[in-house]
């Protein structure tokens, strides 16, 4: 974000996942890969290094769930 603005509405509603896929779709997709079975894992020390460089009174509204697609 830092150095481009964010992209037209029209523009991610073109792109196949730039309105922001759903965990489960992401799931999915993984899964039909044939990499062996696949979850959702979620990044709690990620989430909590992000929340601790935040000033105080973003890090009392807190950050948004990281998650990571683990398959295998």
């Amino acid at each position: 974000p830092e150095h481009h603005a964010a992209y037209p509405a029209a523009v991610r509603g073109a792109l196949p996942l730039g309105t922001g896929p759903p965990p489960d779709a992401l799931v999915a997709l993984v899964a039909g890969a044939d990499w062996g079975v696949a979850r959702l894992e979620r990044l709690r020390d990620v989430e909590w290094a992000e929340a601790a460089a935040l000033p105080l009174p973003e890090r009392l509204v807190g950050v948004s769930p990281r998650l990571a697609v683990v398959a295998g």
